[in-house]
């Protein structure tokens, strides 16, 4: 046969030509418009159901290839998660409330007023049970997302009664946050607070995760115009149920019945009405819980456990951080307290009774009062006002300030720093790491006279707590025998510095030396410089952030400083 005839009888091989747009990232992500046809549902509903299942907008690579080479800004979603979306079985909850919207709204118009009461009765609802079981697989996986939801629920309960959000959301979230201080309380968990013109910051160790979140003060609230109130309400929902979660573990774990019941019977007569004693009770938080075994769960703080066998490495650090929590735990033993009007109540009880105190105010100011103001037995009296004469012997008259502060050092400070009408010590921030530049917390020992590394004189009610006499007895060897070395190391270094300025000699720098330091200075900066022309865009705008950071860090710095030498000046 011929070459040439075979191959022109051979048949041929094409391949066909792909379309753009037709693989890869552009059939990876879906955009918000083409979601919604897709689910048959509204902007509002799909917005709730993303939030419900943490379903979030995504960023692509390259957005031109997605949107089919526009360059038109839009939303994008992940086009897995919306076909997880479509799956979810309260999509149809929530297009049964629409339906059921527009008939009670039709029964109404048209004058059906008992067709409208059937409608209200049969509302259609669904739980979000499935949802938490979902996202968090295993308790450990919510302990680590609460910070977010206590922020949250805490806002809510502090939230006015307002048009804007429903009245049964503000009470659930005051009722599960109460609750959730209560199991702080019995398990003495509370390791620091700050107070700031924001609100209170609390840090707890929640089964040995280090939970942050803040209070607001109690204000007046007024309803913002640029707050999406639908949104945060969806927020809230699903951290309800998430909390009511959390509180069933966590009460369940040391013991306590759940929901939670007061171990003392109460008389609401002179407080409040029938209905509402448990709550307000509850909410003033000075009363002992009930136990699954009917008596008082209260007293038994979960102590973290020693391991022999630990790494050396980190051990120390470890072992430090154990004691201080236990120190925390038993800081306020055998301490009274007796709040003023003017104080925080409920801050200042959660906060002490934490740390093993007993707490007490007027029954004027609240239910859950203990004992009346003219207890022989009260060691601590906080007020926030000047007092005249009308003060009892045998007690110190503090600021609250004292007790944020003497939480966050892990001792009982001094009280002659925190008397009333005079200007307390600065308030630093447990939560922030100071360098030595700072000029208010570089040193905190140095800001805070009577710190838990400085010794301090002894207070007089603090001989009043059991065992405080046998342990300062303790400490008086050790405290002489320190002052001593400090004071023979002092006059050793005296003589020294002496001597070697005896011994010093003006000299002289060379002029090739200074020379060789300014050319390695400039080097550097060149350097610098160099490499900061490399850096890509997108890295550049960080590094602008961050270079502009540390120069207003350095800035406001300097200004303490100042400040600091002024009043030193002064003084």
């Amino acid at each position: 046969t011929c070459p040439a005839a075979s191959l022109q009888s051979a048949p041929s091989k094409m391949t066909k030509m792909k379309k753009k747009f037709t693989r890869g990232e552009a059939t990876t992500f879906i955009s918000r418009k083409q979601a919604l046809k897709r689910l048959q549902l509204s902007l509002n509903d799909f917005r709730r159901l993303c939030i419900l299942k943490g379903v979030y907008p995504q960023e692509p690579v390259n957005r031109r290839r997605v949107n089919k080479g526009s360059s038109t800004p839009k939303v994008y979603y992940h086009l897995k998660d919306i076909q997880f979306l479509g799956h979810e079985r309260v999509m149809q909850k929530l297009r049964d409330i629409k339906a059921h919207l527009k008939k009670a709204k039709r029964a109404k118009e048209r004058g059906e007023m008992h067709t409208v009461d059937r409608l209200q009765r049969n509302f259609p609802a669904y739980t979000l049970d499935h949802i938490i079981r979902e996202r968090y697989p295993a308790f450990e996986d919510a302990v680590r997302d609460l910070d977010d939801c206590l922020c949250l629920c805490f806002l809510f309960s502090r939230l006015p009664k307002e048009r804007g959000v429903p009245v049964e959301q503000i009470r659930l979230s005051a009722r599960l946050t109460v609750q959730f201080l209560h199991w702080v309380i019995a398990a003495r968990a509370l390791r620091k607070v700050f107070v700031s013109i924001k609100g209170y910051y609390f840090e707890a160790d929640v089964n040995g995760v280090s939970v942050v979140w803040s209070v607001p003060h109690q204000l007046g609230l007024h309803d913002p115009a640029d707050v999406d109130f639908k949104i945060l309400r969806t927020f809230n929902e699903f951290y309800t149920t998430m909390l009511g979660f959390v509180n069933y573990r966590l009460y369940s774990s040391l013991g306590l019945a759940y929901p939670p019941a007061l171990a003392n019977e109460v008389d609401p007569s002179d407080y409040c009405q029938t209905g509402e004693a448990h709550e307000e009770f509850m909410a003033s938080l000075n009363q002992p819980l009930l136990s699954r075994r009917g008596g008082e769960a209260e007293g038994n703080p979960a102590e973290p456990d020693d391991f022999p066998d630990e790494e050396a490495e980190g051990a120390e650090a470890a072992s430090a951080a154990r004691r201080k929590a236990r120190a925390q735990q038993r800081l306020f033993n055998g301490c009274r307290f007796f709040l003023n009007r003017e104080t925080p109540r409920q801050i200042l009880c959660f906060v002490i009774r934490s740390c093993g105190g007993e707490v007490s105010w007027s029954p004027l100011s609240g239910p859950g009062s203990r004992y009346p103001e003219s207890d022989q037995r009260v060691t601590h009296q906080i007020v926030d006002r000047p007092l005249g004469d009308s003060r009892l012997s045998g007690r110190a008259y503090v600021q609250p300030q004292w007790v944020f502060d003497c939480v966050n050092s892990g001792s009982l400070l001094p009280t002659g720093d925190y008397a009333p009408g005079l200007p307390p010590p600065p308030h630093l921030s447990p939560f922030a790491a100071y360098s030595a530049d700072d000029a208010d917390g570089g040193d905190e020992a140095a800001q805070l006279p009577y710190s838990a590394t400085r010794s301090a004189p002894p207070d007089p009610v603090e001989l009043r707590r059991p065992s405080a006499a046998a342990e300062l007895e303790e400490e008086d060897d050790d405290e002489a025998e320190d002052a001593a070395k400090r004071e023979a190391a002092a006059a050793d270094a005296a003589q020294v510095g002496k001597q070697q300025k005896k011994q010093k000699k003006p000299s002289v720098v060379a002029e090739g030396t200074q020379r060789r330091t300014q050319d390695a200075k400039q080097a550097a900066a060149e350097e610098r410089r160099l490499r900061e022309m490399m850096l890509p865009k997108k890295h550049k705008q960080l590094y602008k952030k961050m270079v502009f950071s540390r120069k207003r860090q350095a800035r406001e710095s300097a200004q303490l400083a100042e400040k600091k030498q002024k009043r030193q000046r002064t003084a």
